[in-house]
């Protein structure tokens, strides 16, 4: 029985999953092996620094970038289904500008955390703000719109290969001038910038010129600018939650420990992050699939449902071995990093558990949002972005820096249920590793998608 399901599944989003998944676990990788460089070249105190200015600023980017990362996926396939394919343009434009202008306010609004409190110990991560925000805003948009176009694992690239390996280089090549001493965290943040810009640059100038090669003379259209800027709002934390909670863990650190503390936490979330680049690299291939499938009627979106269950089952199967080790193995990370991120162990092992969670909870934010329940999986992201800030003052009160990640892991495991009870609720989807069951029918009040 088994062989013939997989026999008769769609061999192209195997395929589709090939490329995108080495890209994810490229992301990975390149991330950690960025963390492990920085951290044993420039040792914990600068790393610490260095890490929570760019977890601030892609904090801050997250909601600067409007939702325009996803929003431009399904405006793009939308316009293509309703040949209106002169308006991708405008489309892609669209989520540009807004986010720039809104990234431009928001890390200038950062930046005057300054002048309020200059005796704060993070306060110089704090000087390129707007800089490091609009950097962090555009890649991904960038990357979301390549996406949209099919060319899906170059559009996973952007963010999770050409971002770290340009910031790789750039610091090669200042370590030629000079000691880790004399660069300090403020040199790594420049190359941080310039490295990101010139990947905006560049990446922007190909995009529009496959959008011309392909859909013909690049126009705009003015009328569909705020009706776009409208629709990409539900979107804005949508596909967040991942990096939210990441990131709002180390803002939380920064604020009540030492830059130490934040270099301990920020090897062992970097670290945790090597478990979901699967579910990541599904979600890329999946988001148009689902959007076009579950719009063409009951019998594809049965069909749809085959092929979730059975990509998150086969995602589990082959996370479980890495999941098991990160858990059960974290004090390795002290023989990795050194010494001085021995204290990251407990850290990586209770991130790792909600990083876990979301994997046996499979695409359920995605369902809601390519099926134009967007809104939906924005009110709940919003929720759980409450919860961890309310978990995180008593849990740091009470577990210390154990507490931070705590809040993180619980945060996530209701947001997931959450989100896996929404899609079952409205789309008649199951998205999580045991496929359609039958509680969740009787919870839902939801059978089957229509």
């Amino acid at each position: 029985m088994t062989g013939r399901i997989w026999g008769s599944m769609d061999k192209s989003i195997l395929r589709s999953s090939g490329g995108t998944t080495i890209a994810k676990a490229a992301q990975a990788g390149l991330g950690l092996l960025t963390a492990l460089v920085l951290a044993r070249v420039f040792g914990a105190e600068i790393f610490g620094i260095f890490a929570y200015a760019t977890a601030t600023a892609m904090l801050v980017s997250i909601f600067t970038r409007l939702g325009f990362h996803v929003q431009i996926i399904y405006a793009m396939n939308r316009a293509i289904t309703q040949k209106r394919e002169g308006d991708i343009a405008t489309i892609v434009a669209t989520g540009l500008i807004a986010s720039l202008a809104a990234s431009i306010a928001g890390g200038s609004l950062l930046y005057s955390v300054l002048f309020f409190v200059p005796e704060w110990q993070m306060a110089p991560a704090l000087k390129f703000s707007a800089a490091l925000v609009v950097v962090s805003a555009l890649v991904q948009i960038i990357g979301g719109a390549i996406t949209a176009m099919g060319k899906v694992v170059l559009g996973v690239s952007v963010e999770s290969v050409f971002k770290p390996v340009l910031f790789l280089i750039g610091v090669g090549i200042v370590l030629l001038g000079a000691s880790p001493e004399e660069i300090g965290y403020d040199g790594l943040l420049q190359v941080f910038i310039v490295s990101q810009t010139l990947l905006v640059a560049g990446s922007t100038a190909v995009l529009f010129y496959w959008i011309r090669k392909s859909y013909g003379p690049l126009r705009w259209r003015r009328c569909i600018f705020w009706p776009g800027v409208r629709e990409a709002q539900p979107f804005m934390l949508a596909n967040a939650m991942l990096r939210l909670y990441q990131e709002a863990g180390l803002v939380a650190v920064g604020i009540f420990f030492l830059p130490v503390d934040v270099a301990l936490f920020r090897i062992a979330a970097q670290t945790s992050a090597l478990i979901p680049f699967g579910l990541q690299a599904l979600q890329a291939v999946f988001r148009p699939r689902i959007a076009r499938r579950y719009a063409d009627g009951p019998a594809e979106r049965r069909e749809l449902q085959r092929e979730l269950t059975h990509m998150t089952r086969l995602l589990a199967v082959l996370e479980s071995p890495l999941i098991l080790a990160l858990i059960f193995l974290s004090p390795l990370v002290g023989w990795i990093f050194g010494e001085e991120f021995a204290a990251a162990a407990t850290l990586l092992t209770i991130l790792s558990v909600g990083q876990a969670y979301s994997i046996l909870c499979g695409l359920n934010g995605d369902v809601l949002n390519m099926t134009g329940r967007a809104n939906i999986a924005a009110r709940w992201a919003i929720i759980a972005l409450v919860l961890v800030v309310a978990f995180m003052w008593p849990f740091i009160q009470i577990f210390g820096l154990a507490g931070a990640a705590l809040a993180v892991c619980v945060t996530r495991l209701i947001w997931n249920t959450a989100l896996v009870l929404a899609a079952v609720r409205h789309t008649g989807l199951h998205t999580t590793v045991a496929g359609r069951l039958a509680v969740l029918e009787r919870v839902t009040g939801r059978a089957e998608p229509e």
